[in-house]
């Protein structure tokens, strides 16, 4: 059974090089979903204690797919750590967040951030 599902992207690097690694993401997706639609990267503030003043480059990606949310969950991690994904240091190369699957939403507090719905209504709005 193909599915649907939406990834929320982001990354806090300096300069041009956070869009540099949102859109990397991007065309990653893109070769391993080929279906993939991504809303255009955009700044945001971090939202929530741990990312509360910093600056992000976001986007939503939604892929279409014959893997588990298990399977999903698992690449988007390897990706991290490939492109040198450290948790718990302030500095985000790259964050790649199953926030759905199907009708089951992972990540309630991500679905709802500001950050997420924005890329989200970009892409859901092109289906209208």
């Amino acid at each position: 059974m193909i599915t649907p599902a939406f990834i929320g992207i982001g990354s806090n690097l300096t300069g041009d090089r956070a869009l540099t690694e949102v859109r990397r993401c991007i065309s990653w997706l893109c070769q391993e979903f080929p279906r993939t639609a991504a809303a255009e990267p955009y700044v945001t503030e971090g939202e929530g204690v741990k990312s509360a003043g910093m600056t992000y480059i976001n986007s939503v990606a939604r892929i279409y797919t014959v893997k588990s949310a298990d399977e999903v969950n698992a690449m988007l991690k390897d990706y991290e750590a490939s492109r040198g994904r450290r948790h718990r240091v302030p500095e985000v190369t790259i964050d790649a967040d199953l926030v759905t699957f199907g009708e089951c939403i992972l990540r309630p507090i991500d679905f709802m951030r500001s950050y997420f719905q924005r890329g989200y209504r970009q892409i859901t709005k092109n289906e209208s």
